[in-house]
């Protein structure tokens, strides 16, 4: 299959399901969080699609996922309504939670304590040299 085939099916199947979550968001997830598609890694046979996301404002992460993971026919089914014109057949789906923006966070958390620990070593240094 062709690579560029696959990305073009890989955008079109992540803008068709953030449109769906920002539409339909409410009655998949039943809260007020906000649900974004990071990324969409689809087979070269086109026959699978694994949605990465990233979840806001949230009380529990795993059990948004929990609840998305329930609705799975209902969303592919969406998916199916939407792109009914430009693919063949849906992809079997499979969502999973992207952790990469909360791995950044606790990274710069980490960066940020060296940093302070050094400044702290630093100013004790100069001032026993005093």
């Amino acid at each position: 299959m062709d690579n560029i085939r696959l990305k073009k099916v890989g955008t079109l199947l992540k803008e068709t399901l953030s449109k769906i979550f920002s539409r339909e968001g409410s009655n998949i997830f039943g809260t007020k969080c906000l649900v974004t598609v990071t990324n969409v890694v689809v087979s070269p046979d086109l026959s699978t699609a694994r949605f990465y996301f990233s979840i806001f404002n949230a009380t529990n992460n795993e059990e948004t996922l929990l609840l998305i993971k329930q609705n799975t026919s209902k969303i592919r089914g969406l998916i199916g309504n939407e792109t009914r014109h430009q693919l063949r057949k849906i992809p079997e789906i499979d969502f999973f939670l992207d952790d990469t923006l909360d791995y950044v966070y606790k990274m710069d958390n980490i960066f940020k304590e060296i940093e302070e620990k050094r400044k702290d070593l630093g100013q004790s240094n100069s001032a026993a040299e005093k």
